[in-house]
């Protein structure tokens, strides 16, 4: 098994014919206030499984701020794993769409992931206090 992908992104779309489509990646989200609320956006996965790992795999996403505490839902999925024998491996896509995240503070974040039980990788994100844009004067 072999993560090719793992991104946080505004949206992702998959054709159906291993075609991943994104848009936006990201890795702060800028805020005015705490809580920031992220109001859409999609955690994107793709990961190549080889012929003897066809069976089903637990995909589990954990969103953990700078203490290690969880800050943000936590997608915990059961996945098929199949293809034919004709291929020694195939990747597969897939997509988390997440609503309304909140953030109660700015900092550093991290987005864990496990596949069986194992830690495979981790995205670091930060929450940034959006920066005051200069008032223009009148001539």
């Amino acid at each position: 098994m072999q993560v090719e992908a793992f991104l946080i992104c505004h949206a992702a779309t998959d054709s159906g014919r291993g075609h991943l489509n994104l848009i936006g990646t990201f890795d702060a989200i800028y805020a005015r206030e705490i809580p920031a609320v992220q109001q859409q956006c999609a955690l994107v996965l793709r990961v190549r499984f080889e012929r003897i790992e066809r069976r089903d795999h637990q995909i589990q996403i954990t969103i953990v701020d700078a203490d290690g505490k969880k800050a943000g839902p936590s997608p915990d999925v059961t996945v098929p794993v199949n293809f034919p024998d004709t291929l020694t491996s195939s990747a597969f896509n897939f997509i988390f769409n997440l609503q309304q995240m909140r953030f109660e503070g700015f900092g550093e974040y991290q987005i864990d992931l496990a596949i069986d039980g194992r830690q495979e990788m981790s995205i670091p994100f930060s929450v940034r206090e959006m920066p005051n844009q200069p008032q223009m004067q009148a001539p």
